[in-house]
């Protein structure tokens, strides 16, 4: 059974919608909401997602980041945790779906980064950093799609 970590400082729409879908998949979630929980995640876990930027905990979710992408594990990101991703992940130039109106605000963070307009009901994949992104429900009732299509994109590719 695959086993995937989610980390959210609090429940939430995108989080419940990923955890319905992975479980219909027949994935295990664990969820945690204390970074210090997630310093050692990569070697139990085959993925893991995040929701939120959480700004109390941006150097342990960078490191986690890190950490599952040096192990060659998928990592799936919407909402506002794109940026942190970004952050993170910006010296690998990785590929991340955004909206028209974060575009810019995103090139910022990461300038070499390939930013790909999406709309909500799609998502993208970069398989070099197995980064999985979406606008996830912020991008209105067409975000389920997209949820749906990422669950499974991460799935198969944990």
């Amino acid at each position: 059974m695959k086993k995937f970590l989610f980390f959210s400082p609090s429940p939430n729409e995108d989080l419940e919608n990923l955890k319905s879908e992975l479980l219909q998949l027949g994935a295990q979630v664990v969820i945690h909401t204390d970074p210090q929980a997630i310093k050692s995640a990569s070697a139990e876990f085959e993925g893991i997602a995040l929701f939120s930027e959480f700004p109390q905990a941006q150097d342990q979710l960078k490191a986690a980041l890190i950490s599952f992408y040096r192990a060659s594990r998928p990592i799936a990101v919407m909402g506002p945790a794109r940026a942190l991703a970004l952050e993170a992940l910006k010296e690998f130039r990785p590929t991340l779906g955004c909206s028209a109106e974060e575009l810019g605000r995103l090139k910022e963070i990461a300038p070499k980064a390939d930013l790909v307009i999406l709309p909500a009901s799609e998502y993208i994949t970069d398989r070099d950093c197995k980064l999985i992104s979406c606008l996830g429900s912020r991008g209105g009732a067409d975000s389920q799609v997209g949820i749906s299509g990422l669950a499974k994109e991460f799935f198969e590719m944990a």
